[in-house]
């Protein structure tokens, strides 16, 4: 075995460089031992790069015993900053080791572009995946297919590949690439750069910590990303940057159906939450505590579908019904997907809770928004709502409950009111703002006006869970 292949050992499918720091130096770099992520999957370009490694740290090592009063601990840290993945060329080195580089050249462990009888190995005009995907983004978004959160996650996505394996050209990545960023995500936290204790680790020394499949990333938000990534290199291969994507039939499955990711709430949960203490008391903090869970319960709508309703989205269509119009037509407003646009009537039930005096009592104040206490962050109005409705379900004993029940399971449980009742998909889809997946209608057809919708939002009955609550105090 050569002396850089010692140092290399695989972990979830990608190569990393390991190697023991002399003990003579161990005082002067404060560690034990060098670690750095080699972010391949190909064994020969893992060589290639743990080779270039063991040349630079050796160079750390002597210039520290030359000058062990120099900053040689910042030296460590710059080198493991260094991006890896890049190709490797004669300029990565000194020239000392130029001579050793020509051999591996030789012994084909580097490409030798220099040689002209060497056949190309791709037909394609390859760009580094940071850049495809920029590309990719900008295309999407002059299309008007792209909206704020889509690109949000376009962009996790890709941050996950090139922390995983590198910046590399994106005809470069690989079926054996693909597998490890997938075994990979399996083994981090949810929320790794939010989350305190996960925040600022690299991608090695998260899966280091072997966290229990209870404290990893759930399959749908490896799925999503996988996806994300798959998106991305099909449009990389339509383009000719790349001859294959290797993320297709990746995704891991799943032993439940879509329908069990959330569970629905019962007339006995709706009970319980609707006679918390602000219920009871009539007392609320905000009055986004009173109106979010009944507007969930009577639209179905998403979150941030609510909380960045502005007033005058709120309004009679036709002069006759009043409507909530979920659109993005306000700058600061962001919908999930196109179908997302809707217009849903209003049901009788919020009309008498007073939902629209709320409406007008803010308006002789001047507002422009349904709760313009709710701040805009990175993922819309719904960061402080969310957070607050997570202490509600934890006070009410939801929290490690499967399915899963959140603010989401309002949407789950509209949908299973109208599936049990017996309304078409269709008229759902037109409430919950779902493609209908047909030409005839995907394409020719416009969204549903109030006139089928009004009847069926009707059927959303729930008086025997919210009959004791009182009307809204202005």
């Amino acid at each position: 075995m050569s002396i850089y292949a010692s140092h290399i050992i695989k972990r979830n499918e990608i190569y990393h460089f390991r190697l023991a720091i002399p003990t003579d130096l161990r005082d002067i770099y404060k560690q034990r031992e060098i670690r750095k992520s080699l972010k391949t999957a190909v064994p020969e370009t893992a060589r290639a790069r743990a080779h270039i490694l063991y040349l630079k740290c050796n160079q750390l090592f002597m210039n520290a015993r030359e000058m062990p009063q120099s900053k040689t601990f910042y030296d460590i840290k710059q080198l493991l900053r260094e991006d890896g993945s890049k190709e490797i060329t004669l300029s990565d080195v000194k020239a000392e080791d130029i001579e050793i580089l020509k051999q591996l050249k030789a012994e084909g462990i580097i490409p030798d572009h220099s040689n002209p009888q060497q056949p190309s190995q791709a037909s394609t005009s390859s760009i580094k995946l940071s850049e495809a995907s920029t590309r990719h983004i900008e295309e999407k978004r002059r299309s008007g297919s792209l909206t704020e959160r889509s690109q949000k996650a376009y962009e996790t996505a890709t941050e996950f590949m090139i922390d995983i394996i590198g910046d590399v050209g994106i005809d470069q990545i690989s079926t054996a690439e693909a597998r490890s960023i997938k075994n990979t995500l399996l083994k981090l936290p949810p929320n790794r750069k939010k989350i305190a204790n996960y925040r600022g680790l690299t991608i090695t020394e998260l899966t280091d910590l072997n966290l229990p499949d209870s404290k990893t990333m759930g399959i749908e938000t490896i799925n999503g990303n996988l996806t994300k990534m798959g998106t991305l290199m099909k449009w990389a291969k339509a383009n000719g940057f790349s001859n294959s994507n290797p993320f297709e039939d990746i995704k891991l499955k799943s032993k439940r159906k879509a329908s069990d990711a959330r569970g629905i709430f019962t007339e006995e949960d709706l009970l319980k939450l609707f006679s918390i203490e602000q219920y009871q008391k009539h007392e609320y903090k905000h009055p986004y505590y009173y109106w979010l869970p009944l507007i969930g319960l009577h639209t179905g709508a998403r979150l941030n579908e609510i909380c960045q309703l502005h007033l005058d989205d709120i309004k009679q269509e036709d002069d006759k019904t009043w409507c909530f119009f979920f659109t993005a037509e306000h700058i600061d407003q962001d919908l999930k997907t196109a179908y997302s646009k809707r217009v849903v009537p209003i049901h009788s039930k919020l009309v008498e809770l007073g939902l629209l005096d709320f409406k007008k009592s803010l308006e002789r104040r001047g507002e422009t928004r349904l709760f313009p206490e709710l701040k805009k962050g990175r993922d819309g109005y719904s960061t402080a709502a969310s957070k607050w409705f997570g202490r509600i379900r934890n006070k009410l004993g939801w929290t490690n409950v499967s399915p899963k029940k959140d603010f989401h399971s309002f949407r789950h449980t509209v949908a299973n009111k109208l599936k049990q009742s017996g309304v078409n998909s269709d008229l759902t889809g037109g409430i919950l703002g779902h493609s209908n997946g047909t030409i005839t209608y995907g394409r020719y057809g416009k969204e549903y006006t109030h006139n089928p919708l009004s009847p069926v939002i009707e059927m959303i009955d729930w008086d025997a869970s919210i009959n004791h609550i009182r009307k809204f105090r202005i």
